[in-house]
């Protein structure tokens, strides 16, 4: 039977906030990674402190949810319209659902009424430095309840921590990226030297060499040039 849920939270890019916080999302190039033991570590911190069975760091797409690291779960994402953290991250604090059956918004959540049987959620919204919520780490149990005041306190710690690791993810691709084009803005640069040094010193310095050299550099070099002086280069006469 189809499910007639409706979320009461945008779920799509209906809003510059929106757009924004997506374009924000995939500058962290973390979508549909495979497990890391950081995160990992996380969750199952997360499910222990807080005493519940099942736990995730989830990071909230344009149409889905996805996990990047869970406990207890049976699935790597979710759609989006059905997530409990997309109501999380419409706020910056924890946000805590003790019974989601006493929920109006959640009632009728094919989650809760169906498996996993959510009863009880709190999510910790992952926040970046620009004030964009990415996702949550959270807990669940299938039993209503409530955090004790330091178990609050620690999940929000550990989403603070989840938040440190999508950051420095994000700040080494950074990284690899601009060395990346140094490199070949500086290769490219010595190629040009060593092509302008061969030109100068005329077609008797090796034609061979320039052609060589021009065949590395590609269609660029022969644009620079022009076929015609190639040629010339080749066969003066």
């Amino acid at each position: 039977m189809t499910s007639t849920y409706t979320n009461t939270v945008p779920t799509s890019v209906e809003t510059d906030h929106e757009r924004t916080r997506l374009y924000e999302l995939r500058q962290y190039d973390v979508l549909d990674t495979p497990a890391e033991r950081e995160y990992d570590d996380l969750v199952s911190l997360a499910a222990y402190i807080c005493e519940t069975p099942a736990a995730a760091i989830t990071l909230i797409d344009s149409d889905r949810q996805w996990f990047k690291s869970q406990v207890g779960l049976n699935a790597s994402e979710s759609p989006r319209h059905t997530s409990f953290c997309t109501h999380a991250i419409a706020g910056e604090d924890l946000f805590i659902v003790p019974d989601a059956r006493l929920d109006p918004r959640f009632a009728d959540n094919p989650f809760v009424t169906s498996d996993p049987h959510i009863r009880f959620y709190a999510g910790q919204p992952l926040i970046n430095d620009d004030g964009y919520a990415l996702g949550t780490i959270c807990v669940i149990d299938h039993e209503p309840r409530t955090l004790t005041i330091e178990q609050e306190l620690a999940l929000a710690a550990l989403g603070r921590s989840a938040m440190t690791l999508l950051s420095q993810r994000r700040y080494l691709n950074e990284l690899v990226a601009t060395i990346r084009e140094r490199d070949a803005a500086e290769e490219a640069l010595e190629k040009g030297r060593a092509l302008a040094g061969i030109i100068k010193a005329g077609p008797n310095a090796g034609a061979v060499a320039v052609l060589a050299l021009a065949s590395a550099m590609g269609g660029a070099a022969v644009g620079w040039l022009g076929r015609g002086k190639l040629e010339e280069m080749i066969d003066p006469d």
